[in-house]
């Protein structure tokens, strides 16, 4: 039995052979150890046996990238897939065989975390102009950015007087809840990006397209897709994820901006990667 599995840092889609979907938080290289990946399993009794069966696992991840990433994914699933060979590849590789195939392009992800390269399909190889330096640094125009984005316009007034009285029955945004998610407790990076659905609802509040939307994604362009664009004298990009998704047609209007063109959007990789 072969399983593929695609991650990001917010959710992790399983399929198997059969077409048999399970999902999963997200497994990163950089945050996931031991006890969080044994409470993923342990919740999910029917991916524990489907891993036991499995005889090839592709698993393709956010921050697996680098090798080092990769070997301490890999040794992580080991344990739980002890008949498999596995196969570790980034969520670029995903990205780049579902929105491109076999052609050479410019592709892009924009989830929890962001990033874009230059794919050259007939030696499966990447050029980046940007490193990819998680969301603490950058993930430009992702939902950590969009969260990020967010909290601040609230916290200090720039939000119109509609969408700051919505805002203030949310109990995750009272300030000391927004200081304990960020400073004591584990993976705020995933705190701020929960508020990517509550911006997609807001997203026809000017002040909301004024103070978050616009920034957020004229960055991403501005720091990621337009220099990799560039480089490469290549202006149409490609985007898998669900940032990309859903705020498909702001993310459109800013490569707009700077003469870029979106091309496709895929939310998930998943459903177009086979064997």
């Amino acid at each position: 039995m072969k399983i593929i599995a695609e991650s990001g840092s917010t959710k992790c889609n399983w399929k198997g052979a059969d077409g048999q979907l399970f999902q999963t938080i997200g497994l990163n290289p950089y945050q996931a150890d031991e006890a969080l990946l044994a409470g993923v399993m342990s919740s999910l009794p029917e991916l524990v046996e489907a891993a036991a069966a499995c005889d090839k696992l592709i698993f393709f991840g956010a921050g697996c990238g680098p090798d080092e990433a990769a070997s301490r994914m890999k040794a992580l699933l080991i344990p739980y897939f002890p008949n498999a060979e596995i196969l570790i590849l980034s969520d670029m590789e995903a990205a780049a065989i579902a929105l491109l195939g076999q052609q050479d392009g410019l592709v892009g992800i924009v989830g929890t975390g962001s990033n874009v390269g230059f794919y050259h399909a007939e030696s499966q190889t990447w050029s980046y102009q940007i490193p990819s330096l998680g969301w603490a640094l950058a993930d430009e125009g992702g939902g950590v950015s969009l969260g990020r984005a967010l909290v601040k316009a609230f916290t200090r007034g720039k939000l119109s007087a509609t969408v700051t009285h919505q805002l203030k029955q949310l109990p995750e945004l009272e300030l000391s809840a927004i200081l304990n998610h960020l400073y004591r407790q584990p993976l705020p990076n995933r705190y701020l990006a929960s508020f990517a659905p509550i911006i997609l609802r807001l997203s026809h509040d000017e002040s909301v397209v004024r103070e978050v939307m616009d920034p957020v994604f004229d960055e991403f362009v501005r720091e990621l897709a337009l220099p990799t664009a560039q480089a490469h004298q290549c202006f149409d990009i490609h985007l898998a994820g669900s940032v990309a998704f859903y705020f498909k047609e702001p993310i459109s209007k800013a490569l707009g901006r700077y003469g870029m063109t979106l091309k496709e959007v895929c939310a998930s990789p998943i459903d177009r990667l086979s064997y």
